[in-house]
């Protein structure tokens, strides 16, 4: 008997979902909107790709994976310098603990763990001492035990905080903006839950294609440093345009010029820059790309034009006695 997967759908689409097997009824769903409607679709509910091959303790799983991504770009844009957050298996194991149980559109989805997880970590924190996150793999070991109180307080203040922006403004691009950084895009009217699926799996496409090379070089022990990366794109026209990391759209045959600002110290390492193409251009052209490759601008910056639909990024790791000791944010890059 096949487990059930739950979504959201209108009332012509729902004819189709009977008592099939989910292999059989998402074919003919798939069929009667066509592929683009169909991406839409699953992309708004925070289905992961090729659910309907998942059993059900599967699909959950997927789920979680997804939500956990996204809770880690959360982290990254508002942790502060001299706080740790909880992050990697501590932040997993939290996520999967505050998880809910019922199916929601993206946006729900994430106000869903965020609300969770703030009144869980509320009332451990209410009693005084660091919570408790249990290990799965060893029950008896806290993976929390390294954090202290004040981590958890400022991560759940943080938490408030984005949480009251959703509230007092609503679920929109502006406020998720706000919420997710400068690389969720402002200035559309489509619905919060729309956009913010488009870009969740538009930036997550981008950030695990599987031609993505993972960086070579080890980390040093210390917290790498950071680089910013900024471009300057010079147009058809001539005229040239600084522009953030998934900022304006940029046409194809533009020229872009990728800059690593690094404090003085940083100056003389070596920039290594990962360039990754996505989108069924690139695919077709047979260049995704997604090697490191070397500076090829003085300074140590990195040159390259707009070629291929899609959205594209670029990070940049400086390299001192074959380890990596500082590295950027992924600067994503829009070409219509």
């Amino acid at each position: 008997m096949a487990e059930p997967l739950f979504t959201r759908v209108d009332r012509p689409a729902g004819k189709l979902v009977s008592d099939d097997d989910p292999k059989v009824y998402v074919a003919k769903y798939r069929a009667a909107l066509g592929d683009a409607a169909y991406r839409t679709s699953y992309e708004e509910n925070a289905l992961p790709y090729g659910f309907e091959d998942m059993d059900y303790l599967e699909f959950l799983r997927q789920r979680r994976v997804l939500m956990s991504k996204m809770m880690k770009w959360w982290r990254r844009e508002h942790c502060p310098d001299k706080r740790r957050w909880p992050k990697g298996i501590t932040l997993e194991k939290i996520i999967a603990d505050c998880f809910p149980e019922d199916s929601s559109l993206y946006e729900e989805l994430m106000i869903g763990v965020m609300e969770n997880i703030f009144d869980s970590l509320s009332e451990e924190l209410g009693d005084g001492g660091v919570p408790v996150v249990v290990d799965p793999a060893l029950p008896t070991n806290n993976l929390a035990a390294s954090y202290t109180e004040e981590d958890f307080r400022s991560f759940v203040e943080g938490l408030g905080e984005s949480l009251r922006i959703l509230q007092d403004e609503g679920s929109n691009n502006d406020s998720w903006k706000k919420v997710l950084g400068n690389r969720f895009p402002s200035g559309s009217d489509r619905a919060g839950s729309r956009a913010l699926a488009k870009t969740v799996f538009s930036i997550q496409q981008a950030l695990s294609v599987p031609h993505r090379q993972s960086p070579p070089w080890p980390f040093t022990k210390r917290r790498p440093g950071v680089v910013v990366v900024v471009a300057d794109v010079t147009f058809e026209d001539g005229h040239t345009e600084r522009i953030s990391s998934s900022g304006r759209t940029s046409p194809k045959g533009c020229q872009i010029d990728y800059c690593a600002l690094r404090s003085k110290g940083l100056q003389s390492l070596t920039a290594k820059w990962l360039v990754v193409n996505t989108g069924e251009e690139a695919y077709a052209a047979g260049c995704p790309r997604g090697e490191f490759e070397d500076s090829n601008l003085e300074g140590g910056g990195r040159h390259e034009s707009t070629a291929y639909s899609g959205r594209h990024c670029v990070q940049c790791l400086l390299i001192k006695g074959g380890r990596c000791v500082a590295r950027s944010k992924e600067f994503f890059i829009i070409v219509e």
